[in-house]
Formats: C-alpha cells, structure tokens, sequence
C-alpha cells in the first residue's frame, strides 16, 4: 500500500485559547497546552467578557467594578495556566468576542485557535446561540474545537 506524504509541514508557533471557564474550556485547554509544547508555540489563554452595568453603580464606583472584574480574570487565566508549564501570555477584551479574535490573531500572529464547546443540541443551542460557530465562520486562521457531553459531564 502507498502512503500520501506531504511536503508542507505543519508548524503552529502561536495558538489562541478562548475560555469561558467552563469544563468544556478545561479539555480544549488540555488539547492547546499539548500543542503548544509539542510546536514550541505561545500559548495565549484569552477570555472575552461582555461588560454588564450593575444597575445601582455609576461614576468612580463604576470604573472601580470594570477594574477589579478585569483583574479577578486575569487572575483567573493566570491560575489556570500557570500548571501547564508552557510559554505564556494572558489576553483580556470586554465587548464583542469576533472583534478581539480578529484582532488578536493580527496582532499576536495567531495561527491556531483552540476553544471547547459545550455541545448544546436542538433548542438550546438555537436559544442561547453558539460562540464557536461564531468563530469558526470568522475566523482567519484555523481553529481547533470540541465539545464535553452533557451526559459526560454529568458523569464526573
């Protein structure tokens, strides 16, 4: 039997983690980290927050929320990667997850994005949409993505 071999060799040198905490994140981390040592690769852990305005705050106090909310995630990257022993870096954005993916991915040369699914079916995933097709369909660059079953979940 003949075997296909290529000549382009693959070679990731910066790869994107997206997370939003959840264990579905957890396994696509455990998937990037992998890579990331394996290629040699920057590993950036990055998490996108829509900023909700408490209701009762405004002015300083305000501002002092969206700060310290910014250094509770990063704190929480930092925590989350620190075991992982790869080359490192923590990204933060508040707004509109497409628009830090774009420009994350110019700025830092992304070219591999890693992000877990939750693998929502049906209803669910209609009614509460999905974040990593959103960024299948935009990205402009790879992406590597996956999902924890509910069932699976619910096993642990």
């Amino acid at each position: 039997m003949h075997v296909l071999e290529s000549s382009t060799k693959i070679a990731f040198k910066n790869i994107l983690f997206l997370t939003d905490f959840s264990e579905a994140s957890h396994t696509a981390m455990e998937y990037a980290a992998v890579l990331a040592k394996h290629h040699d690769a920057t590993f950036y852990a990055a998490h996108v927050q829509t900023p909700a305005t408490p209701p009762y705050l405004e002015g300083p106090a305000l501002m002092e929320y969206f700060d310290t909310s910014r250094e509770q995630k990063r704190e929480q990257l930092n925590q989350l990667i620190a075991p992982l022993h790869v080359k490192s870096q923590v990204l933060l954005s508040e707004g509109l997850i497409e628009y830090a993916i774009e420009r994350w991915t110019v700025m830092h040369g992304i070219d591999l994005i890693v992000i877990g699914t939750h693998g929502w079916r049906g209803l669910q995933r209609i009614l509460l949409g999905s974040t990593a097709e959103l960024i299948l369909r935009s990205a402009i660059c790879p992406v590597l993505t996956g999902s924890v079953p509910s069932r699976v979940a619910r096993r642990r």
